[in-house]
C-alpha cells in the first residue's frame, strides 16, 4: 500500500502592502518601492529557518518554487532556496518545484544546478520542471504560443545532460543549440533525480504520463481531476498502472487556534 506523504510548502510572500482597495494587482505592475529590503531580509531568514524545521516536524519533504514580479512569492530562483535548506537539513527531500523552463535561456545551466544540489544534498533533490503562469510571461521574453514546445525541448535536453556520462554531446534543436554538453558534477541519483511536472489540463496529464514522471497539481482545486484522469488513462494505454505515488497535489490549508478560526 502506498503511504500518503506530506510536504511543507508555502509562497514566501511579502505581506506588508497597502489596503486591498488601493491595489490594482499584486502581479507584474506593483512597484517594488513598497518593498523594504530590511523587513524582507528578516522575513526571508524566518522562512528559511521555519522550513528547515520541517525535518523535525515530521514532514516527508519540502517544496520550493519560483515566481516573478510579485510580493506574493519573493522567490525568483527555487535553486537558491533549495541550497539554503540543504545546508540546514540532513535527511529530508527538497522538491524544487520548480524551474520555469520557458524563461530559462540555458536549460544546461538548470541541469548543472540540479545536479550540483543533488550531490551536495547526498541525493535528496526532486527535479521539478514547470511551464510557469501567464503572469510570468509578461516579465520574461516568452511567447506563450511556443511555451509548451520550448518547455518539452528544454526538458529533453536537461534529462539528457544529467544522464549522459560518456563525454560531450551536441544538441541542435528548434530552440536550443549547444556544441558541447558535458555537465560537472553529474547527479548523485542515477540516471537523474526523480522528476515532477506541474500541469492543470488533460493534455498535460497525457504528456506527463508518456514520459513516466510524477504529475503535480499546485493550487488547482478540482481542476486537477481532469489532468489526473487523463494521466491514468494514458498510463493504462501504455501498459502500466498509475499508482497513487505518481501524483502530487497541493491542498490549501487554513490554520488557527480553533476549528472556526482555521
Amino acid at each position: 500500500m502506498n503511504r500518503l506523504e506530506f510536504y511543507s510548502f508555502t509562497l514566501w510572500n511579502y505581506p506588508y502592502l497597502p489596503p486591498e482597495d488601493e491595489l490594482e494587482s499584486i502581479w507584474v505592475n506593483l512597484p517594488n518601492s513598497i518593498y523594504d529590503p530590511q523587513v524582507g531580509h528578516r522575513r526571508l531568514r524566518d522562512y528559511i529557518d521555519v522550513f528547515a524545521q520541517s525535518e523535525e516536524f515530521g514532514f516527508d519533504g519540502i517544496v520550493v518554487n519560483e515566481h516573478h514580479a510579485t510580493p506574493g512569492a519573493t522567490t525568483p530562483s527555487p535553486n537558491l532556496n533549495a541550497a539554503f535548506l540543504i545546508a540546514k537539513t540532513e535527511r529530508i527531500p527538497i522538491a524544487v518545484i520548480g524551474n520555469m523552463l520557458p524563461a530559462h535561456l540555458s536549460p544546461v545551466r538548470v541541469a548543472e544546478e540540479i545536479a550540483y544540489l543533488d550531490v551536495v544534498s547526498g541525493g535528496r533533490v526532486i527535479c521539478g520542471l514547470v511551464r510557469g503562469t501567464g503572469m510570468e510571461y509578461y516579465v520574461h521574453p516568452v511567447d506563450p504560443s511556443r511555451a509548451r514546445d520550448i518547455f518539452w525541448e528544454a526538458h529533453d535536453l536537461i534529462l539528457k545532460a544529467m544522464s549522459t556520462q560518456d563525454g560531450p554531446f551536441n544538441w541542435e534543436g528548434e530552440y536550443f543549440h549547444y556544441r558541447n554538453v558535458n555537465i560537472w558534477p553529474r547527479p548523485w541519483q542515477q540516471p537523474h533525480p526523480p522528476v515532477w511536472i506541474t500541469g492543470l489540463s488533460p493534455h498535460s496529464g497525457k504528456s506527463i504520463a508518456e514520459r513516466g514522471h510524477i504529475a503535480a497539481a499546485l493550487l488547482s482545486g478540482g481542476i486537477a481531476r481532469g489532468m489526473f484522469d487523463a494521466y491514468r488513462q494514458r498510463a493504462a494505454e501504455l501498459g502500466w498502472a498509475a499508482t497513487p505515488d505518481r501524483f502530487a497535489y497541493c491542498a490549501l490549508v487554513g490554520i488557527g487556534h480553533n476549528e472556526a478560526e482555521g
